[in-house]
C-alpha cells in the first residue's frame, strides 16, 4: 500500500502505510515542531527503521527543506564516520511531495527524558555520556561541520550490551552549518536565532561569529544541567534568558549540589565562559578534563592518572596539583613530582650560576698544579692564557654541564697538598652548590617528556575508529 494523501489534508500517514515502496510504517515514535518520526520494517530485509517526515505545514517552505535535506546529507557523512552520531541511510520525497528520511532504529530513551526522570545524574554517568558526545562532535568538527543545537532532546541513551549498557547518539544536524561547504543557504539571517535558547552560546545569541567552541559551550551546558539537576541560566521569556547568557554567570555547581566536587566549579567556570577563546578549545580536552574530575579515566578506570594529567588538568582549569589530589586519589607523594616544574627555571638558573661560579674558581686555583693530568677538558682550556678563559668559561656552562667541572674532582687530592688557596676559594659555599644541582637538573630530563608521554595512551583512543 502506498500512502495517497489528498491535498487538502495533506499527508496521512498510518500503520500499514509503504513508504518508498520498502518501509512498511508501524507506529509512530515520536514528533517535534519540525517533523514526525515512525518507527517502520523494511519490506525485503525486514530490519527496522525510522523514518522522519517533514511536517506538511512547512514541507513547501524553502528553509525547512534545505534544513531538512542537510541534516540527511550531514547525517548521512558524519554517521559512517562515527557511531556516535545516528546513521541517515535514504531519503527521498512522498508522491505528495512530503520529505523523508530514514534513519538506524535507535533502542533506548532520550537524554530528556532521563533527566526529567531522575532530574541529577551520577558524576560518573555524566562524564561517560559526555565522553561519547565530544567523540561525536570531535568528528563533526574535523569535518568542519558546527551542530548548533546541542540540548538534551537531540541526545538519545542507546541500551547497548556491547558498550557497557549505553551507547550515546547525538540527533539532529538539521540546523547544523558545515563550514567546509559553499552553500549559500548555510548562512543566518541577520536577527534569526538558531538553536535552543538555554543551551546557546553567547555569540550565538548576540548573532557573533560561531564556532566549534559554541557547540562545546552547548556541551558544557548540558553537563550542567545533567549533574546539577537544572540549565546553568534557568529558564524564562527569551528576553530575559538571552541576557543571563550574555551578561551573568551561572550559579556555582557545588552551591547548588554540596556533594560535586569542588573542581566541578572550575569545570563548569571555564566551560560556560563568555569569550569562547577562555573555554575548552576543543573536545577532547573537554571530555578529558571532566572525566578526570569525576575521577575516571577515558577508558573507565579509576585512580589510573600521571602526575603530569594532573599537573595538565590544574593549568586547564587554574586549580593547584594539590587541590586535585582528594578527587583523584593521589597519595601525598604526588605534589613533589609536579609542584617544582613551575619553580624550577629559578631553582636550575641559580644552581647552574654556582655551577659555573665555583667551578671556574676551582678549576683556575688548581690548574698550575695539575697540568699535566688534566683531560680533555682542561687541555682544550690550556690553549690560551689563565686570565681569558676565565671571562668565556663561566658563560659556556649554562645551558649543560661543561668539561671543566666534571674535571675537578681528580685534582681533589691536590686540594689537600694546597689547603690554603683551596680553602679560600670553596669557603663562599661553591661546593655546595654543584651538589644540589644534581639533584635540581636531575628531575628536569624525566620531568618534561611525561605531559605529551602519559596523554597517549588517551589520544590513541581517540583516534581508534571504532571508538569514534
Amino acid at each position: 500500500m502506498t500512502a495517497q494523501p489528498t491535498a487538502d489534508s495533506g499527508p496521512t500517514f498510518r500503520p500499514g502505510v509503504v513508504v518508498a515502496d520498502k518501509y512498511r510504517l508501524l507506529e509512530a515514535a515520536g514528533e517535534g515542531a519540525m517533523g514526525t518520526v515512525w518507527k517502520a520494517e523494511h519490506t525485503s530485509l525486514g530490519h527496522f527503521v525510522a523514518v522522519k517526515f517533514l511536517h506538511g505545514s512547512v514541507a513547501n517552505a524553502a528553509e525547512p527543506r534545505s534544513r531538512f535535506e542537510r541534516e540527511a546529507k550531514l547525517a548521512a557523512r558524519l554517521g559512517e564516520a562515527s557511531r556516535h552520531i545516528t546513521r541517515v541511510t535514504d531519503h527521498g520525497v512522498t508522491p505528495d511531495g512530503t520529505p523523508f528520511l530514514v534513519m538506524e532504529f535507535l533502542h533506548g530513551e532520550g537524554l530528556e527524558v532521563r533527566v526529567k526522570r531522575e532530574r541529577r545524574l551520577p558524576m560518573t554517568l555524566v562524564a561517560k555520556i559526555t565522553s561519547q558526545l565530544s567523540r561525536a562532535l570531535f568528528v563533526a568538527h574535523a569535518a568542519g561541520v558546527i551542530h548548533r543545537d546541542l540540548k538534551p532532546a537531540n541526545v538519545f541513551l542507546c541500551d547497548s550490551p556491547e558498550d557497557g549498557g549505553l551507547l550515546v547518539k547525538l540527533l539532529d544536524f538539521g540546523v547544523a552549518k558545515a563550514t567546509l561547504e559553499n552553500d549559500e543557504n548555510q548562512a543566518t539571517r541577520a536577527g534569526a536565532l538558531i538553536g535552543t535558547p538555554n543551551y546557546m552560546s553567547p555569540e550565538q545569541i548576540t548573532g557573533g561569529t560561531v564556532d566549534a567552541r559554541s557547540d562545546l559551550f552547548g556541551l558544557a551546558a548540558i553537563v550542567y544541567r545533567m549533574a546539577v539537576g537544572k540549565a546553568p541560566f534557568g529558564s524564562g521569556a527569551l528576553s530575559e534568558l538571552a541576557m543571563r547568557i550574555v551578561a551573568t554567570d551561572p550559579p556555582a555547581p557545588s552551591s547548588l549540589a554540596p556533594d560535586l566536587p569542588a573542581e566541578f566549579d572550575l569545570w563548569a567556570k571555564k566551560a560556560l565562559a563568555k569569550k569562547p577563546e577562555e573555554r575548552f578549545q576543543n573536545a577532547r580536552d573537554l571530555s578529558d578534563s571532566l572525566s578526570m574530575v569525576a575521577g575516571i579515566s577515558a577508558t573507565g578506570s579509576t585512580g589510573s592518572f600521571s602526575a603530569a594529567a594532573a599537573e595538565r588538568l590544574a593549568l586547564q582549569l587554574g586549580d593547584s596539583v594539590g587541590g586535585l589530589q582528594s578527587t583523584l586519589g593521589y597519595s601525598g607523594a604526588v605534589a613533589p613530582a609536579v609542584k617544582p616544574r613551575s619553580r624550577a627555571p629559578l631553582v636550575i638558573g641559580a644552581a647552574l650560576g654556582a655551577v659555573c661560579l665555583g667551578g671556574a674558581a676551582l678549576f683556575f686555583a688548581t690548574r698550575g698544579a695539575h697540568e699535566p693530568t688534566t683531560n680533555a677538558g682542561t687541555a682544550a682550556a690550556a690553549s690560551s692564557t689563565a686570565t681569558a678563559p676565565a671571562v668565556s668559561a663561566a658563560p659556556k656552562p649554562l645551558p649543560e654541564p661543561t668539561p671543566s667541572v666534571i674535571a675537578e674532582p681528580p685534582p681533589s687530592a691536590t686540594v689537600d697538598k694546597q689547603p690554603e688557596p683551596v680553602k679560600h676559594v670553596v669557603q663562599p659555599k661553591a661546593v655546595g652548590a654543584p651538589k644540589p644541582t644534581a639533584t635540581a637538573v636531575k628531575p628536569e630530563p624525566t620531568a618534561a617528556p611525561p605531559p605529551p608521554a602519559k596523554p597517549e595512551p588517551t589520544g590513541d583512543l581517540w583516534k581508534k575508529k571504532d571508538e569514534m
